[in-house]
């Protein structure tokens, strides 16, 4: 793919914050979280490609197509881009685009980084010789397709948003956080961003970060099979727990962190299998809760990274190096925490712990670098 050509869906990064942009485009970091997690199950299908799309000068008669997962590119807009869904017939092409959430209740049928990237993909099957007037956004939580018109005002934010996100991508400093903004709480980036502290410091907020940080909510939990004589067996993405070829209880394989199987309970292949591929272990105990064995997935180790860390370690100078840089980062970490809970209140402890900060990088002795 030509590097110089911006990708659609951080055009939408950039419209919906810039500063977001930078970070995931031009420093290629990205974080996991629970969203993005679910909007990856929800677009499982609709990655795949397939289907096909109508032909531009196929009979009146034909049924209209359907494609899946469809990559267009324009070089003379600079964009490239992988539709959801293309519903096509006689000419016409309408683009579909998944999102995980609710339909917003708002004037325009959606946010304008939705309507933005919809709109973008609707000049993408332009070039490509179809008619494309509108799309629809489908909001998998409330299971509603919104239809948006790719009127001139939308279609000049989006040629406007591409001009942005390239002078953004080429400028040499990152853009300002946002202010107090509702989007960084549930931001996966937040925590590498630390909109709260940036500001702070840049002596753009006054008085002390009121923003309580929570570490981020796993909802999943554990199952415990405790009924002797069961079977734990799967069905699509759910385990089922039977007894006598009935189904007892059920749980999705997405909310289980790990299995305690107790006593004389089995697990079937075909679960073992969907269990291991997703990370989940499985615990056997006896009937009073003794531990007898674990069941995981392999963990790969790699040959080359063993071979470094092996170099590493008879290097007294690598060693040194990245000891002190174990340390500073755990007190890093520590003060930023700090400052962001309690702010002005332990300006003496933070005080310290920066004093501390610089010993730790000056320290050359093992012994030292462990008292610190």
């Amino acid at each position: 793919m030509d590097e110089s050509l911006l990708p659609i869906r951080m055009i939408n990064e950039a419209t919906y914050c810039r500063r977001l942009f930078w970070l995931e485009h031009v420093t290629k970091q990205f974080v996991e979280s629970h969203d993005t997690r679910d909007g990856s199950r929800i677009h499982a299908r609709v990655d795949k490609p397939g289907g096909r799309l109508a032909k531009r000068d196929e009979p009146a008669d034909d049924p209209p197509a359907v494609a899946r997962s469809v990559t267009l590119s324009s070089s003379t807009l600079g964009i490239v881009g992988r539709i959801d869904l293309v519903e096509s017939a006689h000419g016409v092409a309408t683009p579909v685009d998944y999102k995980r959430g609710s339909a917003p209740h708002t004037p325009l049928g959606a946010w304008d980084p939705e309507r933005v990237q919809l709109c973008l993909q609707g000049l993408l099957l332009r070039e490509a010789g179809f008619e494309s007037d509108e799309g629809v956004l489908y909001y998998a939580e409330s299971r509603k397709r919104v239809t948006i018109a790719f009127d001139d005002d939308l279609i000049d934010l989006a040629l406007r948003a591409i001009v942005d996100a390239r002078a953004i991508s080429q400028a040499t400093t990152i853009p300002a956080p946002l202010t107090d903004s509702p989007k960084c709480p549930r931001c996966s980036l937040v925590g590498i961003c630390l909109p709260d502290e940036t500001n702070l410091l840049r002596a753009e907020r006054s008085g002390t970060v009121h923003r309580t940080l929570t570490p981020p909510a796993d909802d999943a939990l554990p199952l415990y099979i405790v009924t002797q004589g069961a079977t734990v067996g799967k069905s699509d993405e759910v385990l089922e727990i039977r007894k006598d070829g009935a189904v007892i209880d059920s749980a999705r394989l997405l909310e289980v962190s790990h299995i305690s199987i107790f006593g004389n309970a089995q697990v079937s292949s075909q679960a073992l299998r969907a269990i291991a591929d997703r990370g989940i272990p499985v615990f056997y105990l006896s009937f009073g809760g003794w531990l007898s064995a674990i069941c995981h997935a392999p963990v790969s180790h790699s040959l080359d990274a063993r071979m470094a860390q092996h170099r590493a370690f008879a290097d007294s100078e690598a060693t040194q190096r990245l000891s002190r840089g174990f340390v500073e980062g755990k007190v890093r970490n520590q003060r930023t925490i700090m400052r962001r809970q309690l702010g002005d209140r332990a300006a003496v402890e933070l005080q310290q712990m920066s004093l501390l900060i610089d010993r730790i990088v000056r320290a050359n002795d093992p012994d030292v670098l462990l008292g610190l």
